[in-house]
């Protein structure tokens, strides 16, 4: 419910840091005005001489009206509680890590909280290889080395500091150190998965996405505080972010149904199609992975408000060999194709735009289908 009061709380004394922005409620209402405070459950904004207070659980998104992204650094630090942040420096001292992004205070967290640091921007020739790496369980640390301009590799070794645009770690017991330049990035063990459903997501101009567990108090003249994890906060301009969300944002196809669903044999048969598909078709596999055989497609239907998609795609462990090639299509048009040849799994990490539509398709090439199965693991749809 949204409440309403006589008195515009504070709004002279802070004229100079008006911030008009737009909120967005979870039944749909739309409501405009000029950001005054945060408390820790609601948030309150000015219009037209009175105050509006809207709870944080009637809130689906706040988004400041004059906001323009930024260009923002090349480094991405992945945290596990699922903040993505863009840095421009990153030091590792004593198993804390500092991060330093654009125009905010440092923040200083255990390295046991980061799940990867990439020091590449995005690139189409070593996406497929960084996100495969990155989806698979990693029980030590891994340096990923850009062998050369599409060709990845990795390393495991154990992390011991990062300084001065350099790695030191050990190497079964021989220490040494290596130079960003010479890495796509650094995945940290643990084997913990990256959380992606956080209770409230502030993406700023500079294009990190922060997951925060609350918001803490604050005025219109005060950057807004954040809550990371119980002993971790931060703080972020208000001219510097781009939206708040505060409903959640993960669907995983496997909890979806396709809207159309196709199997089609390399050699000709005559079964019915719809015999075939329930023997031979997609299936589950831990309620987060998805199982296909070779000519197979899937069809999904994406609902408005996801911005990416997100998974990995690898051989099944019961496939028999043979060429295996994925594509993945977006409204018709294919966004994103990749052979697997061997046991390396290739992932992504797609903008969606305005697609209404996402499909699977997995063929077997030329050598034939049979044995042939791909595990797609966990394909899901982000906000």
């Amino acid at each position: 419910m949204i409440a309403c009061s006589s008195l515009l709380k504070l709004l002279t004394a802070v004229v100079w840091a008006v911030l008009p922005v737009t909120v967005q409620t979870n039944s749909g209402e739309t409501v405009e005005g000029e950001l005054i405070a945060f408390s820790s459950d609601s948030l309150t904004i000015g219009q037209d001489g009175n105050s509006v207070e809207i709870p944080f659980e009637d809130v689906d998104r706040l988004v400041p009206n004059d906001a323009e992204e930024g260009t923002g650094p090349a480094y991405r630090v992945t945290l596990v509680g699922g903040s993505k942040i863009m840095a421009q420096d990153v030091s590792l001292k004593d198993s804390q890590l500092t991060i330093e992004p654009r125009r905010q205070n440092a923040l200083t967290i255990p390295v046991k909280q980061v799940k990867a640091i990439r020091f590449r921007p995005a690139s189409t020739s070593t996406d497929a290889a960084w996100f495969g790496n990155f989806e698979r369980e990693n029980r030590g640390d891994s340096l990923v080395l850009r062998r050369s301009a599409d060709t990845l590799d990795s390393l495991s070794v154990i992390v011991m500091s990062i300084e001065n645009k350099r790695i030191g770690f050990d190497l079964e017991g021989t220490t040494a150190d290596v130079d960003f330049g010479k890495l796509e990035g650094v995945l940290f063990g643990g084997g913990t998965t990256v959380a992606e459903n956080p209770e409230i997501q502030v993406t700023d101009i500079w294009g990190s996405k922060w997951a925060a567990t609350a918001i803490q108090p604050s005025q219109a003249d005060q950057p807004l505080k954040i809550e990371l994890t119980s002993s971790a906060t931060h703080t972020i301009p208000l001219e510097q972010i781009l939206s708040i969300r505060w409903s959640g944002g993960v669907a995983l196809l496997t909890g979806l149904k396709p809207v159309a669903e196709s199997l089609k044999t390399f050699f000709p048969t005559t079964v019915q199609s719809e015999l075939m598909t329930s023997f031979f078709g997609n299936r589950k596999v831990n309620e987060q992975n998805l199982s296909m055989v070779g000519g197979s497609s899937a069809e999904y239907r994406v609902e408005p408000g996801y911005q990416l998609f997100s998974g990995s795609v690898r051989r099944d462990s019961d496939s028999e060999g043979g060429q295996l090639i994925v594509k993945l299509q977006m409204d018709g048009k294919v966004v994103w194709e990749e052979t697997l040849e061997d046991s390396e799994p290739k992932g992504f990490e797609l903008p969606l735009g305005e697609a209404r539509r996402l499909s699977i398709e997995v063929s077997s090439g030329k050598d034939g289908d049979l044995g042939d199965r791909v595990l797609v693991v966990r394909p899901r749809l982000l906000k």
